[in-house]
C-alpha cells in the first residue's frame, strides 16, 4: 500500500490528504472520499480536470511508481488519473482502492489547481481483466476525453470493444515489449476495429523520435540537399534497449526517401532505392552503444562523399549536428535542442494530441519487415 509521506508544516494532516501516496477507501465510498478532500481544503484548493488518464500495469509496485509519474504529468495537464494495478498472482483476493490529489503550489505554499487520482489494485481472482472496465468507467470524470496508457505487453487477443469503445487515445511504449512482432499483430487488430472505434494510437517510442526526425529534416535545408537522394550508408548507434527505436527511425527514413527495406536471410538489414537492374543498395548498420538514451548517434553518407551526422551525449539536452557536402568542403555545424526522454514528458506530449500519427502507421509496415533481423541479432 502506498505510504503517506510526511509534509513539514503545521497543517501536515491536511496537506497529507493532498500530497500523500493515497488514502485507503472502500470501493463504494470513493466519490464520497474525493468530495471530502475538497470540503476539508478550506477553499484554497481548486479541482481541475480536462481529461481522464487511466494507467494500466501488471508490474510490481506500479501504484507507487505511477503515482510519482502522474504527479509530474499533473504539472502540465489538469486531469483525473485512474491507476490500475493488476495482480493475479497476489495471495489476497478482491479489490483495494486509494484516493489522493496532485496539487500545484503557489510561492507562499497555498494550494492551487489540483488533479484527482484514484488507484485500484485487483488481486487474485478479481484480477480477471473482464471485470476491470466496469470499475474504471464507473469512476471517470464526466464525459471528458479518455486516454488509456497501457504499460508493458498488450494481452492477446487485443483488448475488446468493451474497453476501446470508450478510449479516445491508447498510449503504449513499444520499447518495453517482450515480443515486438506479436505486439504489432495486436496493434493490427486494434487498427482493424478502428472503423467502428474512435481510438487513436500513441506510441511513446515514436514520440521519442520527434526531435530526431526534425534534426534529420534540417539537413534538407542545406544548399546541397540533393545529395540526400544519393544516400548509400546509414549508421545508427542505440542504447542496449533501443533497437526497436532505431528500427522505427530507419523505417521513417525508408518511408520518406522511398526505399524498399527488409531483413535478409542472414539477419542483416537491406534497403534499396529504385527498382530493377537500376536499384541502388543502401548499407545499414545498427550498433548497440553503452550509454543510456534511446538513440545516441546517426550518420548518413552518400556516394559522392557527403556526410551528415547527429550526436547526442548521454546527459545532454542538445544535438550536435555536422554536415559536409563533399570531402574537401567546409563542414556545417549546428546545435539543436533535443527532446526529453523522461516518461512523464513523453506522456505529456501525447496528451496534447487528439488524432492518429498517420506517418507512424505507415512506418509500422516498414518496421514489421525488419523485425526478423531484430530477433536474430538480439
Amino acid at each position: 500500500m502506498p505510504t503517506v509521506a510526511p509534509v513539514p508544516n503545521a497543517a501536515s494532516d491536511e496537506q497529507a490528504r493532498f500530497f500523500a501516496g493515497g488514502i485507503p477507501v472502500e470501493i463504494g465510498k470513493i466519490q464520497k472520499e474525493l468530495k471530502k478532500l475538497w470540503q476539508n481544503s478550506d477553499h484554497v484548493a481548486t479541482r481541475a480536470s480536462r481529461l481522464n488518464l487511466v494507467v494500466y500495469s501488471a508490474a510490481a509496485h506500479s501504484i507507487r511508481a505511477n503515482t510519482a509519474l502522474v504527479a509530474e504529468i499533473a504539472r502540465q495537464h489538469a486531469l483525473r488519473a485512474i491507476l490500475i494495478a493488476n495482480k493475479p498472482a497476489h495471495p489476497g483476493e478482491g479489490v483495494r482502492a486509494w484516493v489522493n490529489a496532485h496539487c500545484q503550489l503557489s510561492k507562499t505554499g497555498a494550494k492551487q489547481r489540483c488533479s484527482e487520482q484514484i488507484a485500484f489494485q485487483f488481486q487474485g481472482k478479481a484480477a480477471d481483466f473482464s471485470l476491470i472496465p466496469n470499475v474504471v468507467f464507473g469512476h471517470l470524470d464526466s464525459d471528458l476525453p479518455l486516454y488509456l496508457w497501457w504499460q508493458g505487453d498488450f494481452p492477446q487477443p487485443a483488448p475488446g470493444e468493451q474497453l476501446l469503445a470508450w478510449v479516445d487515445r491508447l498510449l503504449f511504449d513499444s520499447a518495453d515489449w517482450s515480443d515486438a512482432r506479436a505486439q504489432f499483430a495486436v496493434l493490427r487488430e486494434i487498427c482493424a476495429a478502428n472503423p467502428r472505434l474512435k481510438t487513436a494510437l500513441g506510441d511513446l517510442d515514436w514520440t521519442r523520435l520527434i526531435t530526431w526526425r526534425s534534426a534529420i529534416a534540417q539537413f534538407f535545408d542545406l544548399p546541397g540537399r540533393h545529395d540526400l537522394a544519393e544516400l548509400d550508408r546509414v549508421e545508427i548507434t542505440h542504447a542496449p534497449t533501443g533497437r526497436l527505436t532505431a528500427l522505427l527511425l530507419l523505417g521513417w527514413l525508408a518511408l520518406r526517401l522511398g526505399w524498399q527495406a527488409e531483413a535478409a536471410a542472414d539477419g542483416s538489414l537491406v534497403c534499396k532505392s529504385g527498382a530493377g537492374a537500376g536499384a541502388r543498395s543502401i548499407a545499414v548498420t545498427l550498433r548497440e552503444g553503452a550509454a543510456a538514451g534511446s538513440i545516441q548517434k546517426l550518420t548518413l553518407g552518400t556516394t559522392g562523399g557527403a556526410q551528415f551526422c547527429i550526436n547526442r551525449g548521454e546527459t545532454s539536452d542538445f544535438f550536435n549536428t555536422r554536415a559536409q557536402l563533399a570531402p574537401n568542403e567546409r563542414e556545417h555545424f549546428q546545435v539543436l535542442r533535443a527532446g526529453s526522454e523522461k516518461l512523464a514528458d513523453l506522456v505529456s506530449e501525447e496528451l496534447t494530441h487528439s488524432g492518429n500519427h498517420r506517418v507512424y502507421l505507415r512506418v509500422l509496415d516498414v518496421v514489421e519487415r525488419l523485425l526478423p533481423a531484430a530477433a536474430a541479432t538480439a
